[in-house]
């Protein structure tokens, strides 16, 4: 199977946005200075693409993820979602 990546995930899982009720932000690039691509709300459902990096900065300290949400591809925070 696939390598472990942090915070359990493994290239290819689903996710779930779990936001605890503010859902997620789609970045472009890792961390604050990413541009938003698009918010989505908690229970959407996406594609763990790879791990980029571990970053701390104005948002905090988090493990960021590249995903794939729909029809769009990006980087978020894995402390805001689990697995399906």
């Amino acid at each position: 199977s696939a390598p472990l990546l942090p915070l359990g995930f493994r290239v290819n899982d689903t996710f779930i946005v779990a936001g605890q009720g503010i859902g997620i932000r789609l970045r472009d690039r890792p961390g604050a200075n990413g541009l938003i691509i698009q918010k989505y709300p908690d229970g959407t459902r996406g594609s763990i693409l790879g791990f980029d990096r571990l970053l701390t900065d104005g948002l905090g300290t988090f493990n960021w993820f590249k995903v794939q949400i729909g029809g769009n591809t990006g980087f978020l925070a894995g402390e805001f979602i689990r697995k399906a």
